[in-house]
């Protein structure tokens, strides 16, 4: 019996291998789930707590956003293009609170 390669495995499993070729480490069988990646913010600049929600507002290219953690595991980064500072902080402020769902 012949031992199979990491090759092997990738070409007869279509399945395991995301849209653009990369492998689906996670089995993520969604597109979105496949695209939804850490947004390279420029800078962090301000942080909200509370039990085991962590927030982080920040800053690229002039836009704002928020980086959401659980229990110090990344949840999920959005951007809010078009909005101000204020906005992503009240969303970062409603995440940690229990208002935003995911």
């Amino acid at each position: 019996m012949k031992e199979k390669t990491i090759s092997d495995i990738i070409k007869n499993s279509n399945e395991d291998v995301s849209l653009d070729g990369r492998w689906n480490w996670y089995g993520l069988t969604n597109e979105e789930e496949i695209r939804n990646e850490m947004i390279q913010f420029d800078e962090m600049i301000h942080t909200y707590m509370n039990d085991n929600l962590k927030a982080e507002v920040g800053v690229i290219n002039k836009s704002f956003g928020i980086r959401m953690w659980r229990d110090n595991v990344w949840v999920k980064d959005e951007l809010y293009e078009g909005h101000s500072e204020t906005y992503a902080e009240d969303a970062a402020d409603n995440y940690v609170l229990g208002v935003k769902k995911l």
